[in-house]
């Protein structure tokens, strides 16, 4: 049953209500649609997190070069992948493209190695976020550097998983 069809027999269904099953009809149709725009929602939320970090971050990480460090490289080559795949995965999904849930794994996939990397304060995380407190005239460096990874890791963690749900709506086949 295509989407139309749906709401063409939804329709007849609300014209021949009335009264209070009238608004018990009108409220779920309403609760339908706002599930509908979930989908994009959770995607645009992907996008939006992903510019919003880059935005964010950068400069940390023209700190860190302009510190002299090369540790920065390292951030960036564990992140930049991720957040590329990431914004494929919510075109994809925007799209309703069958190659949107393998995208959405693998970004999820990705996002938890990234997240445990920076929960664990390893790999490139640790040389990248010491460097920057060592260079940054911030006080508290080393406070915002483990919200920076908490919440950083804990935000791309949702975001992956929301993404994955919504990403297993498949496209139409069309008849």
């Amino acid at each position: 049953m295509s989407r139309n069809e749906w709401l063409r027999a939804m329709r007849r269904e609300l014209d021949e209500t009335r009264g209070p099953e009238r608004v018990r009809w009108l409220l779920g149709l309403g609760w339908v649609a706002a599930l509908g725009l979930l989908g994009p929602l959770v995607a645009l939320g992907v996008v939006f997190g992903v510019a919003g970090g880059a935005i964010g971050s950068s400069e940390v990480f023209f700190e860190v070069r302009r510190g002299g460090s090369d540790a920065w490289i390292g951030a960036l080559a564990l992140t930049l992948p991720t957040a590329l795949v990431g914004l494929a995965a919510a075109v994809l999904s925007l799209g309703r493209r069958r190659a949107a849930l393998p995208a959405a794994y693998a970004f999820a996939a990705s996002v938890v190695v990234c997240s445990f990397l920076s929960l664990t304060n390893s790999g490139p995380v640790r040389p990248f976020l010491d460097d920057w407190q060592r260079v940054t005239s911030d006080p508290r460096a080393a406070d915002h550097a483990e919200e920076w990874r908490t919440n950083s890791a804990i935000g791309a963690l949702v975001a992956a998983s929301c993404l994955c749900v919504v990403a297993r709506r498949q496209r139409p086949v069309r008849r």
